[in-house]
C-alpha cells in the first residue's frame, strides 16, 4: 500500500484472541529467547496507526501463521486474520498456516468447533503446557515446516548397523 511501512521479516505471525494474550505473549517471549522472531500485535502495532493495515503487513512479512485456539475460543479479529492467512496459504505453498491448542482447551478436543478451512490442517497441541521441551519443539517444528517425527526415539536391534 502506498505510504504504508512494511514490517521486517518475521518467522511466525501469532494470531490469537486478545483474552488469551498472556499465554501467547509468554510463548512469543520463549520464541525470541531461542532466536526466532514472532509477530505479536502488542509488539508491532504503533499507536496512532491503522491496526488493520499493521496486521495485514505483519501477515505478509511472516513465513508462517500460528492460529492460537484457547479457552476463550476465536476472537473477532482473529477470524479476519485467518481469512487473510488462508488466502495467502492458498497462493503461497511455502506459507505455513497451523493451529495451536492452548492450555484450557478441553480434552477431547472437538475439531468441528473450528472454522472449516482450519479444521483441515494439522495442529500443535500445547494443552498440557508449553514449558515441556517436547511440546514446545512441536511448535518450533511447525514454524520451520519440519514434520514432527516419531514421539519416542527409535530403538535399534543391537545387531543392525
Amino acid at each position: 500500500m502506498a505510504g504504508q511501512e512494511t514490517d521486517p521479516h518475521s518467522d511466525v505471525f501469532l494470531s490469537h484472541n486478545s483474552k488469551d494474550k498472556p499465554a501467547v505473549e509468554r510463548i512469543a517471549t520463549k520464541l525470541r529467547q531461542i532466536g526466532l522472531e514472532p509477530w505479536l500485535d502488542k509488539w508491532h502495532l504503533a499507536a496512532g496507526k491503522s491496526f488493520q493495515e499493521g496486521i495485514e503487513s505483519g501477515l505478509r512479512a511472516a513465513s508462517a501463521c500460528a492460529v492460537f485456539f484457547g479457552p476463550h475460543g476465536p476472537g473477532a479479529w482473529q477470524k479476519a486474520e485467518l481469512e487473510v492467512a488462508q488466502d495467502r496459504a492458498v497462493k503461497d505453498p511455502d506459507f505455513r498456516l497451523f493451529l495451536v491448542l492452548l492450555p484450557g482447551v478441553p480434552e477431547p478436543f472437538d475439531a468441528s468447533t473450528l472454522p472449516s478451512f482450519l479444521n483441515m490442517r494439522t495442529w500443535v497441541d500445547l494443552r498440557g503446557g508449553f514449558e515441556d521441551p517436547a511440546r514446545f519443539q512441536a511448535l518450533l517444528n511447525a514454524i520451520a515446516g519440519i514434520p514432527a517425527g516419531p514421539t519416542f526415539p527409535a530403538s535399534l536391534d543391537p545387531g543392525v548397523s
